[in-house]
């Protein structure tokens, strides 16, 4: 009967483990993706990721036409644009206790490219320990800006 009881508990110190923080539990990220806009001819690819140590927004131009013979899929085939015509952004929002409110920490800025894809990033703003989320977003111009924002799941860091 012990030596059930010890291995029970044995078998138990993992998930412990990671209830309690410890070990590779505060390796992971909050990514929150998909399709932010979709006319057909032209589509919006968002993927805005929040990290303990790294924010990102990926923008992608999309579109339904497919080369040559392929296929129609929707959103699947690159659509690339000129220099300037695709756009992203993060935002890092802090839980305001005392305020009970949502708080912006901090933010990439607008950046612009070109081609079907840009990457924004850069190490994450620190407002000390806290319940944070990240809000990307991903435009792409088109005779007109158009696009979206995406939002993270909220967690605590103690940045």
């Amino acid at each position: 009967m012990r030596k059930l009881s010890v291995r029970a508990g044995l078998a138990l110190l993992p998930a412990l483990a990671s209830l309690a923080g410890v070990g590779g539990a505060q390796a992971h990220s909050l990514i929150n993706s998909g399709n932010v806009y979709d006319n057909g001819s032209q589509c919006v690819y968002n993927w805005t990721a929040q990290a303990h140590s790294y924010n990102s927004v990926v923008v992608r131009s999309l579109t339904d036409t497919p080369p040559f013979s392929f296929p129609l899929a929707i959103c699947t085939y690159t659509n690339s644009k000129p220099n300037g015509y695709l756009a992203g952004r993060w935002e890092s929002w802090k839980w305001g206790p005392n305020v009970g409110a949502w708080l912006v920490c901090g933010t990439q800025g607008w950046n612009y490219g070109g081609g079907n894809e840009i990457q924004v990033g850069r190490s994450t703003t620190g407002c000390g320990g806290g319940y944070y989320l990240l809000q990307g977003g991903a435009f792409v111009y088109n005779g007109g800006w158009v696009g979206g924002w995406l939002t993270t799941d909220y967690e605590w860091l103690w940045s």
